[in-house]
């Protein structure tokens, strides 16, 4: 399927999903600022709107750079 809009995030939820029998979405994250340092402003929004589970697999770097900061504290 493709789909085109000038929002990945909400073209997702709300063009694409509606019309699918999609019960996973997968979703990778690699931004680095705000709110979106830790889940990325397009994987955000669709794990808070979509009406189905979303995986978001966030890039590596993120996640080592959080360890340094003790963000992932792990005890």
């Amino acid at each position: 399927m493709f789909a085109q809009g000038d929002n990945a995030g909400e073209t997702v939820v709300k063009d694409v999903l509606p019309h699918t029998d999609i019960d996973l979405v997968v979703v990778g994250a690699h931004s680095r600022t705000g709110w979106s340092s830790h889940l990325g402003s397009q994987a955000s929004y669709i794990a808070k709107t979509a009406p189905v589970s979303v995986t978001i697999i966030r890039d590596k770097k993120i996640s080592e750079d959080e360890e340094k900061i003790g963000f992932l504290n792990r005890q």
